[in-house]
């Protein structure tokens, strides 16, 4: 998970990656996109949240699948994103465990994910030693488009001919359901 969050960051972890850059400063088309890794039970899933201007939901789609796409294919982690993915987690290790909520939250880290009970020893030699090529590597294994599930939140009325035109199968869901 360390290095499959790494390889996000590049994609849509903050501020400066790829989607959010593309859909905030390139089309101006959303305030912030972002994304990220994350856990339920004995799963791992992959997020990109990005509210968009409802005008723009097809083309935002399309954005978001073609940066994904290249990210996987032809344009993975560059040299400049290693740089700002190690130095950003190497500054935060000294925060991680500020409270006693902080220290629980990682044993339990260390639980959940079966890591060995040394594993925060080492974090600041993982990510040292992270290379482009292990996160381009993980990147393909895991972003994969058929697994893909867009979840759109609209009026239907706006979105739901945008999502027919990029011609996928749309389920209309309502608040009551």
């Amino acid at each position: 998970l360390t290095r499959l969050g790494a390889s996000n960051e590049a994609l849509s972890g903050g501020f400066l990656s790829r989607i959010n850059m593309n859909l905030r400063e390139t089309k101006g088309w959303s305030y912030g996109a972002g994304g990220g890794v994350g856990t339920v039970l004995d799963r791992v899933f992959y997020g990109v949240r990005a509210p968009v201007q409802a005008d723009r939901t097809a083309d935002s789609i399309t954005e978001v699948q073609r940066e994904i796409d290249e990210f996987v294919a032809t344009r993975g982690v560059q040299p400049n994103e290693l740089e700002r993915i190690v130095n950003s987690n190497m500054r935060e290790l000294p925060g991680r465990f500020e409270t006693a909520g902080d220290v629980l939250g990682g044993l339990v880290n260390i639980v959940r994910y079966n890591r060995d009970d040394d594993y925060y020893e080492g974090l600041a030699d993982t990510y040292r030693n992270l290379t482009a090529a292990e996160l381009d590597e993980i990147a393909r294994a895991n972003f994969v488009e058929d697994d893909i599930v867009y979840v759109v939140v609209g009026d239907a009325s706006v979105v739901r001919p945008q999502l027919e035109a990029l011609d996928l199968d749309v389920e209309v869901m309502s608040l009551e359901e």
